[in-house]
């Protein structure tokens, strides 16, 4: 897979409409993404500061985006409010094999702590009560 073909994986994976949205979120130009995504001025590859901000904040491959090799989202986790590791669900797939499960770790990640701290609780609740219906 080529950076143009990269470049517009990650436009449809993140659901944006344009080059302008991506560079906006990039912090680049508009041009350089439609060069990155036509190829024109055979750009080989993202910058380093393109590659962080999609890692840091996106959770994309950085093996992905310099080669395109593996896959394109890295294994997704949710922490709960404490931050207890122990606690933590991890979702051992990438967001092709279990969608769902992706976008309920992307939504949650956007509640507030207070929030998040509530729906984790609510979770672990109706687990127990699952639980004792089965006994």
């Amino acid at each position: 897979m080529n950076v143009s073909d990269r470049t517009k994986a990650i436009l449809d994976h993140l659901n944006l409409d344009g080059y302008k949205e991506l560079a906006e979120l990039l912090e680049t130009k508009t041009d350089r993404i439609k060069a990155l995504a036509s190829q024109a001025m055979n750009m080989k590859k993202f910058s380093s500061s393109e590659i962080s901000i999609l890692i840091e904040k996106y959770n994309f491959n950085k093996e992905w985006l310099k080669s395109g090799n593996g896959a394109m989202i890295v294994a997704e986790h949710i922490k709960p409010y404490n931050n207890n590791k122990d606690d933590c669900t991890y979702l051992a797939k990438t967001k092709s094999e279990y969608n769902t499960s992706y976008d309920i770790t992307v939504d949650f990640k956007q509640l507030s702590n207070l929030q998040q701290e509530y729906y984790y609780h609510k979770i672990k609740a109706d687990l127990v009560k699952n639980k004792m219906r089965e006994e």
